[in-house]
């Protein structure tokens, strides 16, 4: 499998191939020195790669990795289901923290992001994006969005989602509601390869 590169006007610039073990990539992650990697497979690893997108090492984490994100000193990984739990930055369990299900909002979590102090959870099976507190509480708001989508993402102005029955990114204001129209017609989700 490959990662398809592209600029801020979503303009193809490269790709780069992946380990041959990462054949399904579903989760990406830069954390300004490094890539992470999780894959749709059955598999515990979360792979990483340096800025150039050569392999260097996995990490195991304990269930199937679906999305990563990392805060401060964790990492926060929803597994390939309704589960979220938190890691140290070297993937060892914070036994600490309490694993987080999240079955009553959606049971294929896809994607998770975190941004101001709020994270974001969408997943396929509620077609909706929620938001909970810095604790994992309650959802304290929810943005439906009406389809099946395999990606999320914020850069400092909007939220991207990847469809997934055409594989186009799409872009929305802050409330999920208004679609931006983008300027180019992405052919495939660049987001998430």
């Amino acid at each position: 499998d490959k990662v398809w590169k592209f600029d801020s006007d979503w303009v193809y610039v490269a790709n780069y191939s992946l380990n041959a073990s990462n054949e399904d990539p579903s989760g990406f992650f830069w954390n300004g020195v490094k890539w992470f990697v999780t894959d749709e497979l059955d598999t515990f690893e979360v792979y990483e790669y340096d800025s150039n997108w050569n392999f260097t090492q996995t990490h195991l984490v304990q269930s199937k990795p679906m999305d990563l994100y990392q805060l401060g000193e964790y990492w926060y990984v929803v597994d390939q289901g309704d589960k979220l739990n938190r890691y140290f930055n070297n993937f060892t369990a914070d036994g600490s923290f309490a694993e987080v299900n999240l079955a009553t909002q959606d049971t294929e979590i896809q994607s998770l992001w975190y941004w101001g102090d709020s994270w974001y959870m969408q997943g396929t099976s509620s077609e909706k994006v929620w938001k909970y507190n810095s604790s994992w509480g309650d959802p304290q708001e929810e943005f439906d969005y009406g389809y099946a989508a395999n990606c999320l993402y914020r850069d400092n102005y909007y939220w991207y989602l990847c469809k997934d029955s055409d594989d186009y990114v799409y872009q929305f204001y802050s409330n999920f509601t208004t679609y931006v129209n983008m300027t180019s017609t992405p052919g495939f989700s660049p987001i998430n390869g």
